[in-house]
């Protein structure tokens, strides 16, 4: 959790068990980030363990101090993009950073490691529209890019792009459900996540979570009528936040992550952070923290508990699983 005071950003990392309804906060600072405003926060990502990667855009002025040996934050420029990339996205595995954009027709791949920086463009199956990345990961010896070609006359086409070693790129097209007209990357932009071998995504029409298999050899769009329940429930019992919200994912040790918030305009801090964690389906337990004063409310098997936690908080990270 990032707390937001006149000398910068301080992160402060927090343990919480779903199953018993506790959440602990360590006394000290893990970094401080600096150089950018409570509501100008570069996206982070977040391993689950050692690792916090910061992604900004280039001349980016955030920098992080160190207060101990874990988690360890860096800063990551967006390195190596032509000024007409759209929409990159980021991911980690080891010493090795990946990114990848749109650009026209063609997926970008950017690979930097100690050793230097390689970059690869990909053409997408139709020669007209326009890709654009909403994930990217690493999985065994592949990459892995959910897509969306974008074409004026048409309705947008997912798709699961897997590159190889050698450098070839496998498109495969994601049947969809809900109305062809719906996006994926109007206003907000869906977000997506990975647990295991699957992806957690919004439908672009809202109001369902779906998901689908990397292992499936034709990918579809299922629903996850589970999670879509128990998101609908939140809602349904708190007063909405002004404007769009997209849910968010994340993973951590087998555990589905689904965030989202209710209540104020989204970013002014005065909204509350939903955290729901799933095991298989079933919700395990959630999470709801007041921003604006940091007061942080567990439910499990019935009861409620409450915590305090420094305030106003600026931001919740939670892990991506990787």
């Amino acid at each position: 959790m990032l707390q937001g005071t006149p000398e910068g950003l301080l992160a402060f990392r927090a343990t919480w068990t779903p199953q018993a309804g506790t959440l602990e906060v360590d006394a000290n600072p893990s970094f401080t980030l600096k150089g950018a405003g409570e509501t100008d926060i570069p996206p982070l990502y977040w391993d689950g363990g050692s690792r916090i990667y910061l992604f900004t855009e280039h001349g980016g002025k955030a920098a992080v101090t160190s207060h101990g040996p874990t988690p360890q934050a860096s800063v990551v420029q967006h390195t190596g993009l032509p000024p007409e990339a759209v929409a990159p996205v980021f991911y980690a595995s080891n010493d090795r950073q990946y990114v990848g954009y749109g650009v026209g027709n063609k997926l970008g791949i950017v690979e930097m490691e100690p050793g230097g920086v390689k970059k690869q463009l990909f053409s997408a199956p139709e020669a007209t529209g326009e890709v654009v990345p909403l994930f990217l990961a690493k999985r065994e010896d592949r990459l892995v890019v959910l897509a969306v070609l974008n074409r004026p006359t048409a309705a947008e086409e997912l798709f699961l792009v897997g590159i190889d070693a050698a450098g070839k790129a496998t498109w495969v097209p994601v049947a969809r459900k809900g109305e062809p007209q719906c996006s994926f990357i109007a206003g907000a932009g869906v977000k997506v996540g990975l647990c295991g071998q699957r992806l957690y995504l919004e439908s672009p029409c809202g109001e369902e979570i779906q998901s689908l298999s990397l292992d499936e050899e034709k990918p579809r769009l299922v629903s996850e009528e589970g999670l879509t329940r128990e998101l609908k429930a939140v809602m349904a019992d708190n007063a909405p936040t002004e404007g769009q919200v997209r849910p968010s994912f994340g993973a951590y040790q087998g555990l589905l992550l689904v965030s989202t918030f209710t209540g104020g305009a989204q970013g002014r801090g005065d909204e509350t952070e939903w955290l729901l964690a799933f095991k298989e389906g079933r919700l395990l337990g959630k999470m709801a923290v007041r921003l604006e004063t940091g007061e942080a409310t567990i439910y499990v098997n019935g009861a409620t508990k409450h915590h305090q936690l420094p305030s106003p908080v600026a931001r919740l990270l939670y892990p991506a699983g990787w």
